[in-house]
């Protein structure tokens, strides 16, 4: 009987412990996920971002190169 009841104090005081560790743990991998997720999406609006801009605004060598009149 005593024995039970250590065994319940043990595990009621380690479930918190557990619990604890358990959801900081799932923060952090939340956070990395977040953070990869927001990286990649940020990396692909840049790129996406950079491509129209260069489509609006070609530079070439022959916009670079040769006299103003000619341009």
């Amino acid at each position: 009987m005593v024995y039970g009841i250590t065994m319940i104090s043990v595990v009621s005081d380690w479930s918190h412990t557990a619990i604890g560790v358990v959801v900081g743990v799932s923060y952090i991998l939340a956070d990395l996920i977040c953070s990869y997720f927001l990286t990649t999406r940020m990396y692909r609006w840049r790129a996406a971002l950079a491509d129209v801009h260069g489509s609006q605004h070609p530079t070439t060598d022959r916009d670079t190169t040769g006299s103003p009149q000619a341009r």
